[in-house]
């Protein structure tokens, strides 16, 4: 996240396994975004799906 720069276009993707049937289902864009601001240290790191983010 270091070389995000406030215009930078990101793209939020599912995975083949999201669905759980890796087999069938494929690697979807679902979503676009763009940054708006520069990226800072949270002083509480959140946590979505057991995974732990401390900036954004």
């Amino acid at each position: 996240m270091n070389g995000l720069k406030i215009g930078d276009e990101l793209l939020v993707l599912t995975t083949r396994g999201c669905w759980h049937n890796p087999g069938r289902d494929r690697t979807r864009v679902i979503g676009r975004a763009h940054v708006t601001s520069a990226v800072r240290t949270y002083e509480t790191p959140v946590t979505i799906a057991e995974g732990e983010f401390t900036r954004g």
